[in-house]
């Protein structure tokens, strides 16, 4: 697991996680170790002991499939890059407090929207909003 404890502010973590290289790292040592004692398992078949490519993508040798470190993770299908996942992540898992920073942001920029709307177009289509 990803340890975002270990930084003191958004700007540390940033300064550590700085590109998209680093990030991939940090997620293929999470999900396969460090090292010699690295296991890297097909997502595909569950085979263990895949081999890295010139490209830093994975080959499985027991079914052929070629797969990068996001494949089976929440970030397979997502364009953003891992730097702006882990922002995320960070902002969501280092606020003390029951709601997370990230959340009020969320707040904060979802209640106009959701006057407005509740104004103009929920009578028109005869919505009602909480």
């Amino acid at each position: 697991m990803i340890d975002f404890t270990q930084f003191d502010s958004l700007v540390a973590m940033t300064l550590y996680f700085s590109n998209e290289q680093t990030c991939r790292q940090a997620v293929v040592e999470t999900r396969w170790g460090v090292g010699k004692s690295q296991d890297v398992v097909c997502p595909y078949c569950g085979q263990h002991h895949c081999s890295t490519r010139k490209d830093g993508r994975f080959r499985c040798n027991h079914c052929k499939r070629n797969f990068s470190c996001k494949v089976g993770t929440i970030f397979e299908d997502s364009n953003l890059p891992l730097v702006k996942w882990f922002i995320a992540m960070y902002l969501i898992s280092s606020h003390e407090k029951g709601e997370t920073e990230l959340m009020s942001y969320v707040h904060a920029a979802t209640r106009p929207i959701k006057l407005v709307f509740g104004a103009l177009a929920a009578p028109k289509f005869g919505i009602v909003l909480a």
